[in-house]
């Protein structure tokens, strides 16, 4: 019964700029990529497709990085 009033005090995530600064604030905590989604989805209720879509432009992104030091 305790979870489920936990779990309604949760904030919702479903911005793309929110899920951002969340998944950058556990990464410098020392999340690895593998636990972000089991550590946002305890902390907040996440739109998922947007959360899978800012990891593929986080990936994306840090590939191109990489090619133009190459």
């Amino acid at each position: 019964m305790q979870t489920m009033v936990e779990d309604c005090l949760k904030p919702r995530l479903t911005e793309r700029v929110d899920i951002l600064t969340a998944i950058n604030i556990l990464r410098s905590r020392g999340y690895e990529q593998d636990a972000l989604i089991s550590e946002i989805t305890r902390l907040f209720y996440v739109d998922l497709d947007e959360f899978n879509s800012v990891i593929g432009w986080l990936e994306h992104g840090s590939e191109r990085r990489e090619a133009a030091f190459l």
